[in-house]
């Protein structure tokens, strides 16, 4: 597989763009939402491609896929405003982040599975919601021997782990 971080800036340029527009056509096909927003939109090159405002997300019910396709819904937190966004997931969707997370990450973090400190608590993993903290937590844990939260459930410093991370990650390593 090809190491990002060994490509010309113009060659990486110019496979986003033409993954860009392959995603565009599928939106274009797939949403009728999407189709409404954009249908009229000709794109010559990057720069005229619409980068997305996270706010059509709580308007919008954009989705590419069969409702009954749906793995997944991730919700935003909502701190800016009442009305959360939704991104809408499909199984083959969500494997593809998945290993393209690994991919991502294995570039920056060649050690063998260590010891990770998250500076989050623990109930975001068991709460019903989907959203975007527990998306990320949940795709790191796959990397770490052993998982700490530097926080309790009422979102103090939870010291008693961290000193825990800290001596596990003195003898193998670690992530924060």
């Amino acid at each position: 597989s090809m190491n990002a971080y060994n490509v010309s800036k113009k060659y990486k340029k110019e496979i986003f763009y033409k993954g860009l527009l392959k995603l565009h056509s599928l939106h274009l096909k797939n949403c009728k939402e999407y189709k409404s927003l954009f249908k009229n939109l000709k794109i010559t090159k990057l720069e005229n491609y619409p980068f997305l405002s996270i706010r059509l997300f709580k308007f919008y019910e954009l989705m590419s896929t069969n409702r009954k396709k749906i793995y997944k819904i991730f919700n935003s937190s909502g701190t800016t405003s009442k009305t959360v966004s939704k991104v809408y997931i499909d199984k083959k969707t969500s494997e593809i982040q998945r290993k393209t997370l690994s991919k991502i990450f294995k570039d920056f973090y060649d050690l063998e599975r260590s010891p990770m400190l998250f500076i989050d608590n623990p109930e975001i993993l068991r709460s019903k919601v989907n959203v975007a903290r527990k998306a990320a937590i949940s795709g790191f844990m796959q990397f770490g021997s052993e998982i700490y939260f530097a926080l309790d459930s009422s979102n103090n410093i939870n010291l008693k782990e961290i000193k825990a991370y800290l001596k596990s990650a003195k003898k193998k390593g670690g992530v924060v």
